[in-house]
């Protein structure tokens, strides 16, 4: 259970709100300290571009965009492991 406050620094705080502008509740949970902001930014990971969103896009540089996006979701959710486990130890996977 992540039940335990983590402390994030202002940096990942600013990071988080460049890449997700609109999402007010991460924003407060960060602020607030709640761990379970990784399990936020874990699921919001998208991995890869869909091909429902390829075939949707009307430019390479909207392409371009969104795996720009998708490449900062995942070093977010990379860095929130890391001060994690810095302040808590190593997560039981």
């Amino acid at each position: 259970m992540l039940s335990r406050e983590t402390t994030y620094p202002q940096e990942f705080i600013d990071k988080c709100k460049k890449v997700y502008p609109d999402w007010t509740d991460l924003h407060t949970k960060l602020t607030e300290g709640w761990t379970f902001v990784g399990r936020y930014l874990d699921d919001a990971r998208c991995g890869s571009i869909s091909t429902k969103k390829i075939l949707a896009a009307t430019s390479l540089e909207e392409l371009k965009e969104e795996a720009r996006h998708c490449l900062e979701s995942e070093h977010l959710y990379a860095e929130w492991c890391d001060i994690y486990e810095a302040q808590h130890g190593k997560r039981n996977s």
